[in-house]
């Protein structure tokens, strides 16, 4: 089963209050396609993470650009969230709330603690 960067942010939109408006950084992205994801990608061969506003990503991403992997950290460091492969999507949370949401939307679903 693919999972799309995407789906996870419409996702995480539908679930977490204010999530459009919050401060977000990149902190690993690769093998991306389109404009807008190269050229962040190029920011992160030279810097440890990227400041990147939630709706500009949904709309490139919308437009068919994509990441085949990619995470994200709020700037209050309460959650972070990617994609790897196109195949594994991990978050971090303190919210076992929202960890349950978001596992309900997938088909197959394991936690796994660090």
């Amino acid at each position: 089963m693919l999972i799309s960067l995407l789906s996870l942010l419409q996702l995480l939109t539908a679930k977490v209050p204010g999530f459009r408006s919050m401060i977000w950084e990149i902190i690993r992205a690769r093998s991306g396609y389109g404009e807008n994801i190269c050229d962040l990608e190029d920011q992160l061969d030279v810097s440890d993470g990227v400041h990147i506003s939630i709706d500009d990503l949904i709309s490139w991403l919308e437009s068919g650009e994509y990441f085949v992997a990619a995470k994200l950290v709020s700037a209050s460091n309460d959650l972070s969230f990617g994609v790897e492969d196109s195949t594994y999507l991990y978050m971090e949370s303190e919210d076992d709330r929202l960890i349950e949401e978001v596992k309900a939307a997938y088909e197959e679903t394991e936690v796994l603690c660090a």
